[in-house]
């Protein structure tokens, strides 16, 4: 199966404040094909979100500004 080059796949924002658990989830994510961009508070992910709407959105439910589940009102609106 072949792969989508790194910047041509679907993008995946990842909501993480954990550095570490990032960068490793970004690193398999890309070598699967996917394009992501890592934010590690809601308000840069609410941002990235405005600027450049992904595909998909992995997120952690505990972050320095908030939970994940006060970003799903941001999603939503």
């Amino acid at each position: 199966m072949a792969r989508a080059p790194a910047d041509e796949g679907p993008l995946v924002l990842v909501v993480e404040d954990e550095a570490l658990f990032a960068k490793v989830v970004h690193r398999y994510l890309r070598r699967a094909g996917y394009r992501c961009l890592v934010c590690a508070t809601l308000a840069d992910a609410a941002s990235q979100l405005a600027a450049t709407p992904p595909d998909l959105i992995l997120l952690d439910m505990r972050l320095p500004d908030g939970t994940g589940l006060d970003f799903l009102g941001v999603c939503r609106t």
